[in-house]
């Protein structure tokens, strides 16, 4: 069974001067209308127990319980290449369980395990939108 984990950044008017200095990890929530997150650190423990952190809402993405070939842990709005028999196959953005490319959506993990396709995580939509440039899946 994968870990359930979310990634968002802080809400921009909340925290205006760490809106772009990365993002922060746990479970999300929503209390009183606003997206919130209880961070946790690398090994588990949670930074501010009971401490909620507004989030915006839009960034939110969940862990898909896949890593690139780096290790790098995969989340919904990740924009990744996909290698076939050490080729490139092509760049894709993960939304759904699924990877598109200019409108063509296939199964990420039908092309890992019924292919033996490989992938690297190149960026996500809300840091590297240029990657979307063309692509259906920039909404």
């Amino acid at each position: 069974m994968r870990e359930v984990k979310f990634r968002a950044r802080l809400d921009k008017q909340s925290f205006p001067n760490s809106y772009n200095k990365g993002w922060v990890y746990g479970f999300v929530s929503k209390y009183e209308g606003d997206w919130c997150i209880d961070t946790y650190g690398n090994d588990g423990s949670f930074v501010r127990d009971n401490q909620f952190l507004q989030i915006d809402g839009e960034t939110i993405g969940q862990y898909t319980g896949l890593d690139d070939k780096k290790g790098k842990e995969l989340f919904f709005n990740d924009v990744i290449n996909i290698y076939l028999e050490k080729k490139k196959f092509g760049e894709y953005v993960f939304k759904n369980s699924l990877v598109s490319k200019l409108g063509h959506l296939v199964s990420l993990y039908n092309l890992i395990h019924d292919n033996g396709a490989s992938f690297e995580i190149i960026g996500n939509r809300f840091e590297n939108p240029e990657l979307l440039e063309g692509s259906t899946c920039n909404s």
